[in-house]
């Protein structure tokens, strides 16, 4: 992924991480010194971030993730703060969990379980989270459930959170998790960051997040996730023009779509395409959507779908074509969809072009397509139910790239790229403002026009997405997330 590997970060999931812990273990003949490493750290990072607090309230699981919590204690205590801890385990602790928890009550700290802790009293200074860390998953119950809800109350009243590891109640490989999942100021995790920090909930509960890589040892990573910071999107120029170049030298885009009464779709496709840097934009739709369009964007090519066929329209086979927005489920855009699906060149496929894709089950893309399903498109393309895809939103994503040899763009909250070779990019941050009709439509025009000027298309994908979404927080930044419209974050391209 040259040009933007330096700006890639990677993720990983739970099953990763227990296999870099199993080869480190298998290294180093412990796991007990991994536990010291992380208590360290986790020391480390509270002495930076909350220099001036003295109180501490810390919630122990019974696990590896309150051992860490149980030797964090003790070195609070031993430097002077004010420590208390509760213990929620509900059964007998071993190994290293036991062997910290040990250290802990030898340290004079004040132990008491949890059921001690009065639930109707906010607490002050920090509270540490290590009660589940990534063994958790998202469906919180009896005394957690309680602690958990006492801790985000608390939060509200003033006291700050960091959880070790992850946040109990998230699921650190889907970002699901349960309503009154712990929500931190600070994650300090482990190893390697988490896919599911930057993934639905997770980018509310994890807060900031700091990685503590705490190897001691090389440990070869399994192949792992990565995401791109869409903030980053300037780093890499793309409104930049090379000094000598013409409007070739950026491309051909076709768009094909705006069935009657989905005018709007293929006007802000068009215009994504042509705001983004595509050197010709050209659209074949509807006779009555031609006017409004050009009306809008006066430099793009339009021609009516009822004067001539797509093969005519189209100029070369170096053209990118975007079927899809507002292409409907009639005849006529299935028409459209099936002549599009003939042509050699390469492709984005969006929208109503996605379904007409699910009911074509014998139809190859022949390696050079980018298909950008909602959640609930690519739960009808993998034949699985909308809440599968989104329990498991990365191996989805990879699981479509693999199925059509497509990059596949999977919009959520935050967005999944997979490329049919394995690679994963998550980029974007929330932005409220996009959860309306016709930012899909938007986002397929700037990835067509990428994809005409830059010659690796998962690479052009990833900087279209993180683009989009970066153009569309300043927008919601300047109109405000209710009242900003899809269109009007073109005009916050630039960076």
């Amino acid at each position: 992924m040259d040009g933007i590997s330096e700006l890639l970060f990677p993720v990983a999931n739970s099953a990763s991480i227990r296999a870099i812990e199993t080869a480190s273990f298998s290294v180093e003949g412990a796991s007990y010194p991994m536990m010291e490493r992380a208590a360290q750290a986790l020391f480390d990072q509270v002495c930076r971030r909350f220099q001036s607090v003295q109180k501490y309230t810390v919630l122990c699981g019974g696990g590896n993730n309150g051992g860490d919590g149980a030797l964090l204690a003790a070195l609070l205590f031993d430097h002077g703060m004010t420590v208390q801890v509760y213990d929620v385990a509900s059964k007998a602790r071993n190994g290293d969990a036991q062997k910290a928890w040990e250290v802990l009550l030898a340290s004079g700290v004040d132990v008491r379980p949890s059921s001690e802790l009065d639930g109707s009293a906010d607490a002050a200074g920090v509270i540490v989270d290590a009660i589940l860390g990534i063994g958790g998953r998202e469906e919180l119950q009896g005394e957690i459930l309680r602690l958990c809800c006492w801790a985000n109350r608390s939060r509200v009243s003033g006291a700050r959170v960091l959880s070790v590891d992850a946040p109990t109640g998230l699921n650190v490989d889907s970002g699901q998790a349960d309503l009154n999942a712990i929500i931190a100021d600070v994650t300090v995790t482990f190893i390697e960051d988490k896919q599911g920090f930057y993934l639905r909930k997770g980018l509310v509960c994890a807060g900031s997040v700091i990685c503590e890589k705490l190897n001691s040892v090389s440990i070869e990573s399994p192949k792992l996730s990565f995401r791109f910071e869409s903030s980053s999107i300037g780093k890499l120029s793309p409104c930049a023009r090379y000094p000598v170049s013409h409007k070739g030298s950026y491309g051909h885009i076709s768009v094909i779509g705006g069935d009657y009464g989905y005018g709007g779709a293929i006007i802000m496709a068009a215009s994504g395409a042509a705001r983004a840097g595509a050197g010709t934009v050209s659209v074949m739709t509807r006779e009555r959507h031609i006017a409004p369009l050009l009306a809008r964007s006066p430099s793009v090519m339009a021609v009516s779908s009822e004067d001539m066929p797509l093969t005519n329209a189209l100029r070369n086979d170096d053209s990118i074509l975007l079927v899809g927005p507002g292409l409907g489920r009639e005849p006529w855009g299935e028409a459209l969809f099936r002549q599009a699906m003939m042509l050699s060149c390469r492709k984005v496929i969006d929208a109503d072009a996605l379904y007409w894709l699910s009911v074509t089950p014998t139809l190859e893309l022949q390696g050079n397509a980018v298909l950008t399903p909602h959640v609930g498109e690519a739960a009808r393309l993998l034949e699985l139910s909308v809440d599968d895809v989104s329990a498991n939103l990365v191996n989805s994503a990879k699981s479509l790239s693999r199925r059509y040899s497509a990059v596949v763009v999977l919009k959520d909250v935050s967005s999944i790229i997979a490329a049919p070779d394995g690679r994963v990019v998550i980029t974007g941050n929330p932005c409220p403002g996009l959860a309306k009709g016709g930012s899909g439509d938007v986002l397929s025009g700037m990835i067509a026009s990428c994809l005409a000027y830059y010659s690796k298309p998962f690479e052009a994908t990833v900087i279209a997405v993180a683009w989009h979404n970066y153009a569309a927080i300043r927008a919601g930044r300047a109109l405000g997330d209710i009242c900003m419209q899809p269109y009007e974050l073109l005009e916050y391209l630039q960076v």
